[in-house]
């Protein structure tokens, strides 16, 4: 029956943006707000394994197995399929799977299917991860000032006490 429910659950809501309505676990508590780092491009690019435009083609919600941690059914991650249209770091790759979580903190990146992003990734054991402190974002919202300084990151530059300095990710 549980599984009949979050079927169905799935179904209506498509499984991008899906939010727990309650919750039985003390340390997740859904909507609590993000409180995100300043950080810089520079720093960002160079603590992601993997940078790409795509686009989001499918997601599929992952739920939390471990039932002595975690309530039936509790949302762990949406896991968001992307066609890759351009690797920017990383390994090149034609589709790439990339995970937001649901944590208390509620940081989780919520991609709309069929439109095109520039996704900031990092590695954690097998998932590689984003949310809404790195830069990912749509690639509408990108400003040629981003794009420049992107490109200038990536060709091995950074910036030290706001100065540009020849200085490649280590």
């Amino acid at each position: 029956m549980n599984t009949l429910r979050s079927y169905a659950l799935a179904l209506l809501c498509g499984g991008i943006g899906l939010i727990p309505t309650e919750t039985k676990a003390q340390d997740r508590t859904p909507l609590a707000g993000c409180d995100c780092p300043t950080v810089r491009l520079d720093d960002a690019y160079c603590a992601s394994a993997f940078v790409f435009e795509g686009v989001p083609l499918s997601t599929d919600t992952v739920f939390a197995v471990d039932p002595t941690k975690y309530p039936d059914n509790t949302i762990d991650h949406v896991a968001v399929l992307f066609k890759v249209d351009r690797t920017l770091k990383g390994v090149d790759a034609e589709n790439a799977v990339v995970s937001t979580s649901f944590l208390k903190d509620d940081c989780a990146f919520r991609f709309i299917l069929g439109q095109p992003y520039l996704v900031f990734a990092h590695k954690e054991g097998d998932l590689m991860l984003t949310d809404r402190c790195k830069p990912t974002r749509a690639m509408d919202t990108v400003s040629r000032s981003f794009a420049d300084s992107l490109e200038f990151v990536r060709s091995g530059h950074r910036w030290v006490d706001k100065m540009p300095v020849d200085m490649p990710c280590q």
